[in-house]
């Protein structure tokens, strides 16, 4: 069984360039285009990995980072925020294995540090 990813961004071509990145090393894909989706994603599934932007309609992504780290099921999920806005590389704590970018960000970049974490917190 493949490890599962979900890409939660608004804009559609950020969530399929990274879909794609993480469809080449291996990952079932779900994308949400808002947090209220992602929210239900994340109540239903067990990524082991998350990739987030911030800015989100509905639900931002604050509330969707808050229960990630809330939910026992999701206690081993690894969270890639990818945001355009650099504040809250400065505001939003972090889980040891989570990481912040800020776009734009080449997907290869993401790839090298997805694997790499995931070695280093295999979950």
């Amino acid at each position: 069984m493949k490890p599962l990813g979900i890409v939660i961004d608004d804009d559609s071509p950020s969530r399929k360039i990274y879909g794609t990145m993480l469809a080449s090393v291996g990952f079932d894909i779900l994308e949400a285009a808002d947090g209220e989706q992602a929210l239900g994603l994340l109540q239903q599934e067990q990524p082991q990995v998350v990739l987030l932007d911030m800015r989100l309609p509905k639900v931002n992504g604050e509330t969707v980072l808050q229960y990630i780290y809330e939910a026992p099921h999701l206690i081993n999920t690894r969270v890639f925020i990818i945001s355009a806005h650099s504040e809250y590389k400065y505001t939003v704590p972090l889980r040891p294995g989570d990481a912040y970018f800020v776009k734009p960000v080449p997907s290869s970049e993401v790839r090298e540090s997805v694997l790499r974490i995931l070695q280093e917190y295999p979950g």
